[in-house]
């Protein structure tokens, strides 16, 4: 405990208290919900209860800096076609940590989320420490971080992609030690161009897997209310002692905003992740990442082996505070033999289409409600089900 309050002294001290003007903020989250749907796996029916708790506390010594602390309850009852699962409870801290931001030089140290990009490669709840700073017109960013010090963590639960074995996902399953840097330029070409190198050492007794990535990322407006985002990825490294990675994945999505006072654009993007021919036995060209990727609402896989075509729609109105939308998906493997996601046993390429459409609405500040339904229509990778669907309802309370 000594050596905690120290590190935080020590960091105090090393940043300006320009503009002091010290405050502190509590609140409490409340985020009951109902989710219903078809477990992929097993293919049987199941319903629960599932709760997330988040009390919050943060201090503002000035503008720039903030000292954040937050504590996680997540609890889930279910029931499924043969069992039910009663009273599984997770009470963690999720945050603790130090953050400033300033013109040129911004650090976060601490337990936190570790964000860069569209979240793929480096997406992680974790115990380590990201520095940036602004040097001949490039901002750089530093990261070095840890799974989890005293445990390994579980992954940030979103409440519109709460299925009931999330919480049971960690990063990567492994005691795991990752340092990257990125690099990013503005105005150059378009509104933002990065690059991006991490390597990840697996510190688990039975350590297998260490990857190394190389990443490539750019967003800009193409015209008045058409943008654009894209990211590129290479993995490398190595599995086991014998087996070298060579991978790739990558995505590419475009938006369109209407020219009016309401929120309302169209989407559509394509992604890819490799898979694994296992007929090679010297290489492995299956993508894998520790991050969080948007793969769809129903099934949720990996995003490994994986071939996306993104349609959809959005539209926030009510000054914001209704939003509204609608997504069709459709979902293929890039490897027929690739077994990567357990519920993929068929013998073709494509997992399904899915069809969704989620509502939020703020009603009052501090309180919302949400509601989130899709289907999922199988295609012949998947021959145990032709049908399965999801539903998740519920409401956000902060006090």
């Amino acid at each position: 405990m000594k050596k905690t309050v120290l590190f935080f002294l020590i960091v105090f001290a090393l940043f300006p208290l320009s503009a002091f003007s010290f405050n502190w903020n509590f609140s409490f989250e409340e985020i009951p919900m109902f989710i219903s749907g078809v477990d992929a796996t097993t293919n049987m029916n199941y319903y629960s209860f599932f709760n997330i708790a988040n009390l919050s506390f943060s201090i503002h010594p000035n503008n720039d800096m903030q000292l954040k602390f937050r504590i996680k309850d997540t609890y889930l009852d279910l029931t499924n076609s043969i069992n039910t699962f009663s009273n599984r409870n997770k009470l963690y801290i999720d945050r603790f940590s130090f953050e400033y931001s300033g013109d040129s030089l911004g650090l976060l140290a601490g337990r936190d989320i570790f964000l860069e990009n569209n979240g793929l490669i480096i997406g992680n709840l974790a115990d380590g420490i990201k520095f940036q700073s602004s040097l001949f017109e490039f901002k750089q960013r530093f990261y070095f971080y840890h799974s989890g010090l005293f445990g390994t963590l579980p992954r940030e639960i979103n409440q519109f992609n709460a299925n009931y074995f999330d919480q049971n996902q960690t990063n990567g399953g492994a005691s795991r030690l990752s340092t990257g840097i990125a690099l990013e330029k503005f105005g150059f070409l378009t509104k933002s161009i990065s690059a991006l190198l991490l390597y990840s050492m697996d510190l688990s007794t039975n350590a297998s897997f260490y990857p190394l990535y190389l990443g490539l990322a750019s967003d800009g407006v193409i015209f008045s209310g058409f943008s654009y985002n894209a990211s590129f990825f290479y993995q490398g490294g190595s599995y086991v002692s014998n087996i070298s990675l060579s991978a790739w994945a990558g995505d590419i999505s475009l938006f369109y905003f209407l020219p009016i006072d309401a929120k309302i654009g169209f989407i559509t993007g394509i992604a890819f992740a490799t898979g694994d021919d296992i007929n090679t036995t010297n290489s492995m060209e299956r993508f894998n990442s520790f991050g969080k990727y948007d793969t769809d609402f129903v099934l949720i896989p990996d995003f490994s082996n994986l071939f996306l075509f993104r349609l959809g729609a959005v539209a926030k109105i009510l000054d914001e505070k209704l939003s509204i939308k609608a997504d069709y998906v459709y979902l293929s493997r890039m490897q027929t033999n690739d077994s990567v996601n357990g519920f993929y046993s068929g013998s073709g390429a494509t997992v399904g289409h899915e069809l969704s459409a989620k509502i939020n609405w703020e009603f009052d500040p501090n309180i919302s409600i949400f509601l989130q339904a899709g289907s999922l229509f199988g295609g012949d990778a998947r021959i145990e089900r032709t049908n399965d669907y999801k539903l998740i309802a519920g409401t956000v309370i902060k006090l």
